[in-house]
C-alpha cells in the first residue's frame, strides 16, 4: 500500500474518530448537568450487558469479510447470513436475562432498556457487516461521514429528550437513532446486494474466524467490565455514574486512537502478500504507536 494512501486513510480515520468522540464529550457534559447522577447509574449498569453481548457481535463478521475480501459471494452471503443470526441469537438473549439482570441490581425499568437495547443490537450486526465492506475497500471518508452524522443524530436526540425530561431513557432513545441513521446510511455506501445463504464450504471458515475473534475480546471485556459491575452492585447507581462519567471523559483520547488504528491496520495487513512483509509491518506499526503514545500518556 503507498505511503500516501495510508496517510489520506489515516487522515480520514482520524477525522471520524475524533470528531464522533468529541461530540459523545460534548454529549456527556451536557447531560451531566441535565441529569443526576443516578440516572447515569442506571444507564451504566445497561452498558454493561450491551457491551458483553456486543462483543460477540460488533466486528466479527464485519471484520471477517475485511480479512477475506468482498470478491467471493459464496463467503460474502455465507458472513452476512451468519453476522445476522449471531445478532437474533444474541437480542434474544438479552431479552431472556432482563428480568434477572433488573432483579440483581434492584432496577424495574432495566427490563425495557435491555429490550430496547436488544433491538439496537440487531441494527448494530447489520451494520457492522456494511462497515466491513467500506473498511475493506477502503471508503474511509464515507465511514467517517456516515458515523460523522449518525453522532450528530444521537447527540441532539439524546439531549432533546433530557429537555423533555426523559431521564435514562434520553440515552436509549439516542442510541436507537444513532444506529438506525448509521445502518441505513453505510448500507446505501455499501451497494452489496446480500442473499440470506450460507455455503457449506465457507460457514466453517467464517465460524471459526467470528468465534476466534470473540474469543480475543472476551479477556478484554471482563478487565473494562467487572470494576462497573463491583461499583454498581456494592456501592449502588449513584456511585456508578460518577465513575461512569468519569471513565468515559479519561478514556477518550485511548478510544480515539484505538480506532483510528484499527481501522486502517486491519485492511492493510490483509492485502500484503507474506508473512515476513506482515511482521515488518507490524513491528513498524508498534514502533511509532510507542514513540506517539507515551508522552501522550
Amino acid at each position: 500500500m503507498k505511503k500516501i494512501s495510508l496517510i489520506k486513510s489515516g487522515f480520514w480515520t482520524t477525522y471520524g474518530a475524533v470528531a464522533t468522540r468529541l461530540l459523545a464529550l460534548l454529549s456527556n457534559l451536557l447531560l451531566a448537568r441535565l441529569l443526576l447522577p443516578s440516572e447515569f447509574g442506571v444507564i451504566s449498569v445497561a452498558y454493561i450487558f450491551w457491551a458483553f453481548a456486543n462483543l460477540f457481535n460488533q466486528g466479527t463478521a464485519g471484520d471477517f469479510i475485511v480479512y477475506k475480501g468482498t470478491e467471493d459471494k459464496r463467503y460474502l452471503n455465507t458472513t452476512y447470513t451468519i453476522g445476522l443470526c449471531i445478532g437474533a441469537v444474541l437480542a434474544l438473549g438479552l431479552v431472556a436475562i432482563s428480568p434477572l439482570a433488573a432483579n440483581f441490581f434492584g432496577l424495574p425499568n432495566l427490563v425495557w432498556i435491555l429490550i430496547i437495547l436488544a433491538f439496537n443490537l440487531l441494527l448494530s450486526s447489520l451494520q457492522s457487516i456494511y462497515a466491513g465492506v467500506l473498511t475493506r475497500r477502503m471508503q474511509y471518508r464515507e465511514l467517517a461521514n456516515s458515523t460523522l452524522i449518525a453522532s450528530f443524530v444521537r447527540v441532539s436526540s439524546t439531549i432533546g429528550c433530557a429537555f423533555l425530561g426523559l431521564s435514562y431513557w434520553s440515552f436509549v432513545l439516542g442510541d436507537t437513532a444513532f444506529w438506525l441513521t448509521l445502518s441505513a446510511i453505510t448500507s446505501r455506501h455499501a451497494k452489496c446486494n446480500f442473499r440470506l445463504e450460507i455455503d457449506p464450504e465457507a460457514r466453517a471458515e467464517v465460524l471459526s474466524y467470528c468465534l476466534g475473534a470473540t474469543g480475543s475480546g472476551l479477556g478484554y471485556y471482563v478487565n473494562s467490565n467487572c470494576d462497573n459491575l463491583v461499583i454498581g452492585k456494592l456501592l449502588g447507581s449513584i456511585s456508578l455514574g460518577y465513575y461512569f462519567f468519569a471513565y468515559q471523559l479519561t478514556m477518550t483520547l485511548n478510544s480515539i486512537l484505538g480506532q483510528a488504528i484499527g481501522q486502517i491496520g486491519m485492511p492493510a495487513f490483509a492485502q500484503l502478500p507474506d508473512d515476513r512483509q506482515q511482521e515488518n509491518a507490524l513491528l513498524k506499526v508498534v514502533e511509532q504507536i510507542a514513540f506517539l503514545a507515551a508522552p501522550l500518556y
